[in-house]
């Protein structure tokens, strides 16, 4: 993390190539500042679009992790045969649904701001060259290395702060993602429920439908008796 505030403190370093304990002490010194600076965690493995297209077509009801996933929520497996019930569909819709694999990502992004924000701040090294003409005449050559380290210093009151900020991040991330859970399982609800009322719909069409066959045969019959 570079440093570019005035809160910024250079330690500038001269050392030639030819001494030894000039680059122990410098050595040590990035050593010790680099011990409890912030740390980037392990990438994801890459996204493609024809990765995620891929997923995507091939999402299923029997899908292993699905299964072990609404295990782990009800405490007994699904059998395949088994009919899905509005809970069944419910947690197979938060395991399935990108908004809340968006909503996760989230979450961890604002939990490693809070990582970060707990730890120092990485200090900056920079190299520069220097020439000295009088210095060429008691050196093998008249150029330095120059070495700068930048590290911003932070008050108590302004760690804490930032502390104080990034768990409020994670815990508004956290509240989005349990309300982007209630709105999985209540359009889950409302489509189980248009369903149901499609279904009995269909019925109610079909002891209609099945009515209206009878009554026509009776009225056909009634007019063969009179006919005759």
């Amino acid at each position: 993390m570079s440093a570019s505030s005035p809160a910024v403190q250079h330690a500038g370093m001269t050392a030639r190539s030819s001494n030894p304990a000039g680059r122990l002490l410098l050595a040590a010194l990035l050593a010790a500042l680099l011990g409890g600076c912030a740390s980037a965690p392990a990438l994801p493995p890459e996204v493609t679009p024809q990765a995620s297209a891929h997923a995507l077509q091939h999402r299923s009801l029997l899908d292993p992790r699905l299964q072990r996933f609404i295990a782990l929520q009800t405490g007994t497996p699904h059998p395949i045969a088994q009919p899905w019930t509005l809970q069944d569909l419910s947690l197979a819709a938060l395991y399935f649904h990108p908004s809340l694999k968006v909503s996760r990502a989230n979450t961890q992004l604002a939990q490693a701001d809070l990582q970060i924000a707990r730890q120092y701040p990485n200090p900056s090294l920079q190299f520069g060259l220097k020439y000295g003409a009088a210095a060429g005449l008691l050196a093998p050559s008249p150029w330095t290395v120059g070495m700068a380290i930048g590290l911003l210093l932070q008050s108590q009151a302004q760690r804490t702060s930032e502390t104080s900020r990034a768990e409020a991040g994670v815990h508004a991330a956290q509240l989005l993602l349990s309300g982007a859970r209630w709105t999985v399982r209540d359009q889950v609800q409302q489509a189980y429920v248009s369903l149901w009322a499609a279904q009995q719909r269909a019925h109610l069409q079909q002891r209609v439908l099945e009515t209206d066959h009878s009554t026509t045969s009776l009225k056909y019959r009634y007019i063969e008796r009179g006919m005759k």
